[in-house]
């Protein structure tokens, strides 16, 4: 496998499922995009008058009182994206486990290997130094080992890309593998997908807003 890489390149294991490896029709020498959906909580303010909020910087700052501008004026451009209805000023949480976002996050990997989820595959030779005698020698046993039930693509990558991975594997949200086309080498250029992009671009629907009473 070492002679297979270029200098500076490293091979990293990346599992798949089934679907992640197009049940099986991914092969060595394809290249591949890595696509990372994950969930990020947020806190948003909606208020339509401007809200009082405590500073954290509680009796050190001149002011100890922040005071947001109302929404729509151009200070306040970002920070209010969905203004309530009028006369409500209220608070609007993210989901527990936060708003969902995808990006294609590395592009163009070649596979190096398919390693089936079922192979079967062998350690480092061991010696049997029992039931010897003077004239027979110890004949080395290798282990074997079972892999896990995932397939294993063994991709090239360099350091960076081989950081970005072990990120993506080990803190939460999930991958998605795109083959790429034979010899398409472009990259492309990609603004991520969140429900913002979903409503903005895609038209997805969304409920309307609520006024409630007492204008609370």
């Amino acid at each position: 496998l070492t002679f297979d890489l270029g200098n500076g390149q490293r091979a990293v294991a990346l599992p798949v499922d089934r679907i992640n490896s197009l049940g099986g029709l991914i092969q060595a020498d394809d290249h591949i995009d890595l696509i990372y959906s994950v969930r990020l909580k947020l806190t948003r303010v909606l208020p339509t008058q401007p809200l009082a909020v405590q500073d954290s910087t509680t009796g050190y700052a001149k002011s100890d009182t922040l005071v947001l501008p109302p929404p729509g004026s151009a200070s306040s451009s970002k920070t209010y994206p969905y203004p309530g209805e009028p006369g409500s000023t209220f608070t609007v949480n993210d989901l527990q486990a936060g708003d969902p976002v995808a990006k294609i996050v590395l592009q163009n990997l070649k596979v190096l290997r398919v390693i089936a989820g079922n192979a079967t595959v062998a350690g480092p030779a061991t010696t049997n130094t029992t039931a010897k005698t003077a004239s027979a020698t110890a004949t080395p046993t290798p282990t074997t080992n079972q892999l896990p039930n995932d397939d294993l693509l063994i991709l090239a990558v360099d350091p960076q890309q081989a950081e970005v991975i072990k990120f993506v594997q080990d803190n939460g949200g999930n991958y998605q593998v795109a083959l790429r086309a034979t010899n398409d080498t472009s990259t492309a250029t990609t603004k991520g997908v969140d429900y913002n992009q979903l409503v903005t671009n895609y038209g997805l629907p969304v409920p309307q807003t609520v006024t409630l009473p007492g204008g609370q």
